[in-house]
């Protein structure tokens, strides 16, 4: 799970669970105003995830 920056002009947070550290099986559909928050809703997201 990885945490980082929202596309600018955005200033905000996003988390996306990857595959091998290129795929992107799954992304935060909103942002968050925190790198925290984002780590905390992705790691959610994990836990819940079923490959």
């Amino acid at each position: 799970m990885f945490v980082s920056r929202a596309s600018p002009p955005s200033k905000g947070f996003r988390w996306e669970i990857r595959r091998f550290g290129t795929f992107v099986l799954k992304g935060s559909e909103g942002e968050y105003e925190t790198a925290t928050a984002a780590r905390v809703a992705g790691e959610e997201a994990l836990a819940q995830w079923t490959d």
